[in-house]
């Protein structure tokens, strides 16, 4: 690219170096910059160029979030060569830094637009430096993050911004959309600062959040030559003029969703006749393709429960788009409420093909208690109507209705060549054949389990010989005692959800351990197996613990005894601690302490292969003055030397930064 123009360049690095204005004036309560991901800076390293071409762009907005940063970037500017602080358009100061703020705002003289994040800012943070450097810039646009908190830190800044005011002879939009209420006779935070803004006379544009607010900020601006009273609410025209008494001010308001504005797309010209000298065969092909997308078919066939938009208007553009979608439309099939059984049998009937597209069909419903015995009665005659129709079914998830064991099985022998995936609750019944009900599952991958059905004849050797995924929700003694009998030779990922018993599941980890590769188990159930569980399942890479939901017992810490293998285990890869500590008390508290000591004595030298500790309940700090007291930032570090990451829900690690 050494050979493209500057202007060239430009426009291709600035969507990947653009800070938008809406991320930039956002004052949610998390920043849009907590994520952090990769420096934009990177760019910037590709050459000579692109540094050239790419520091106006980087520094043309500027984010501040600790001091560390605030001390880099007072560094860089204070380069006086590079003279970077002339790049300098817009600054967004996310709490109290120090003097290196004041050397940051003496080095950005071209500063149009300033925010600052005041409810970020404690009464032990020093804002000498930022009260300092205020009168060295002359912006047009304030926007004040302050909803009314209260410090003497805050007092200082707010004094100083008031004594800046009639030296900003640019200032001219004041966006205070973060305060949301003001009580009667209860002073704004701000009031002092309408004060020096009336005397100032220069303010055009206001930005409030409620309607509530705009005959008070009017009354308090009223000797400034106001143009607009921007009201920013996310439904902001269903308050349109609400509680506004003055008629001066109700003619300045005008209206500005929170939501984005998409734009109406362009209007196809009528002439446009796509793919009309192609063969009706391949333009058939492509259509339904595209449809197959537009229908969300991959995202139901990966979760039965996406919800998806409406897809109904695909099918009504035209004849042709109904023929090539129908059979895309009921490819997966939800039903929720009753009505939907009844809806889909009639379909069905209709259109005697479509019982061979159905690959997936989930059930959602549950019957009323006050009228269960006549909705379980239709329900029951709807499916015994629809489950025939179904030859090519993949998958089956029926979970929240237990279906009659006839049912069950009638659909085993249907669909069994075909089915994949079972997830179902069946009905309690007494002494099962087993072999009868589960030999025609000969393809079935994936079995949720959910029924206290007791068994009195065992499976034989071919039954679920392709069974890779195994789920128990709830089930009886004699289903752990007749399915630890058979094979299962490609059994590897087992989830046990809960026993009260605490014994039912010690002969299916005694027979069937070495081949798991992953395993959830609950913390009861773990304490109180007979064995050490890397014992018995010597091939863990993914190991899960679920917590109870007690009160008492949801935080409770985890001796590393049951952790800890009696030799050297190489093969697990990570291990999924889904305990509930969302609230996480202080570092003194004995909970904390307790899982601190948890940290420092987990066995990390017998587990040489550990990536990865992830912890459901783990929050990441998103402001400096959080991340100082966090116990999971601690706990990174004290993980991180031994070289493994810690991880939240989603996977993430924490991440050092400036």
């Amino acid at each position: 690219m050494h050979h493209l123009p500057d202007e060239l360049i430009a426009e291709i690095l600035e969507p990947a170096l653009r800070v938008s204005d809406r991320d930039f004036a956002s004052i949610a309560p998390v920043s849009p910059f907590s994520a952090y991901a990769e420096s934009p800076s990177a760019f910037l390293l590709v050459s000579k160029t692109w540094l050239r071409v790419a520091t106006p762009l980087l520094y043309s907005v500027v984010i501040v979030r600790s001091k560390s940063q605030a001390a880099a970037l007072a560094r860089a500017l204070s380069n006086k060569e590079l003279n970077l602080g002339r790049f300098v358009k817009k600054l967004r100061v996310e709490g109290a830094y120090g003097m290196p703020l004041y050397t940051v705002l003496r080095n950005t003289p071209n500063i149009a637009h300033i925010f600052m994040f005041l409810d970020h800012i404690f009464a032990s943070d020093p804002v000498d430096g930022l009260c300092n450097g205020l009168p060295l810039i002359n912006p047009a646009r304030l926007i004040l993050r302050h909803q009314g908190k209260r410090n003497r830190s805050i007092a200082k800044v707010m004094a100083a911004l008031e004594g800046c005011i009639p030296s900003w002879t640019n200032l001219n939009v004041l966006d205070i959309s973060a305060y949301v209420y003001r009580a009667p006779g209860y002073p704004m935070a701000v009031e002092q600062l309408f004060k020096a803004l009336s005397a100032a006379r220069q303010l055009h544009t206001i930005v409030l959040n409620r309607p509530a607010l705009v005959d008070f900020v009017y009354g308090a601006l009223k000797d400034c030559p106001l143009k607009s009273i921007v009201l920013v609410h996310s439904n902001a025209r269903l308050t349109a003029n609400g509680g506004i008494a003055t008629d001066k001010a109700a003619r300045l308001v005008e209206y500005q969703s929170a939501q984005s504005v998409v734009a109406e797309p362009a209007l196809v010209p009528r002439s446009n006749a796509p793919m009309v000298p192609a063969n009706r065969a391949v333009s058939d092909s492509v259509f339904e393709r595209i449809l197959h997308f537009a229908l969300y078919v991959p995202e139901l066939e990966f979760d039965p429960a996406f919800k998806a938009p409406s897809r109904l208007p695909f099918l009504l553009v035209s004849k042709r788009f109904h023929k090539l979608g129908l059979g895309l439309y009921y490819a997966c099939t939800t039903l929720k409420r009753s009505s939907d059984f009844w809806a889909f049998s009639q379909i069905l009937t209709k259109h005697a093909h479509l019982g061979a597209e159905v690959r997936s069909l989930a059930i959602y419903w549950r019957p009323q208690y006050s009228k269960s015995d006549t909705q379980l009665e239709r329900f029951y005659n709807n499916m015994n109507l629809i489950l025939p129709e179904l030859s090519a079914l993949v998958r089956i998830t029926c979970m929240s209705t237990p279906l009659p064991l006839a049912m069950f099985a009638a659909l085993a022998r249907r669909c069994g060549a075909t089915l994949e995936e079972v997830t179902v609750h069946v009905e309690k019944k007494e002494s099962v054949n087993a072999v009868d009900l589960f030999a025609p599952l000969r393809r079935c991958r994936k079995l949720v389990w959910s029924s206290e059905m007791s068994f009195n004849v065992g499976f034989d050797g071919r039954t679920l010989s392709n069974l890779e995924e195994l789920v128990i929700q709830e089930m009886h003694h004699s289903f752990a005692g007749a399915i630890a009998c058979i094979g299962l030779p490609h059994l590897s990922r087992l989830i046990i959800r809960g026993d009260p018993n605490n014994t039912k599941y010690t002969p299916l980890l005694q027979l069937h351990g070495t081949k798991l590769r992953e395993l959830t188990i609950p913390l009861i159930d773990l304490i109180a197996l007979p064995f050490n569980i890397f014992s018995r399942c010597p091939n863990l890479e993914t190991l899960s613990i679920s917590w109870p939901m007690s009160a008492a017992d949801k935080s409770r810490c985890l001796p590393t005894l049951y952790l800890t293998p009696p030799r050297t285990y190489r093969s697990l890869v990570t291990l999924n601690m889904d305990v509930q500590m969302n609230h996480l008390p202080g570092k003194s508290n004995p909970k904390t302490l307790e899982w601190t000591d948890f940290f420092t004595l987990f066995p990390f030298q017998l587990f040489p292969g550990l990536k990865e500790i992830q912890m459901a309940s783990c929050a990441w700090p998103v402001k400096e003055h959080d991340i100082k007291l966090s116990a999971w930032v601690r706990w990174s570090d004290a993980v991180a030397r031994k070289g493994v990451q810690l991880t939240d829900r989603k996977g993430k690690g924490w991440k050092q930064r400036l």
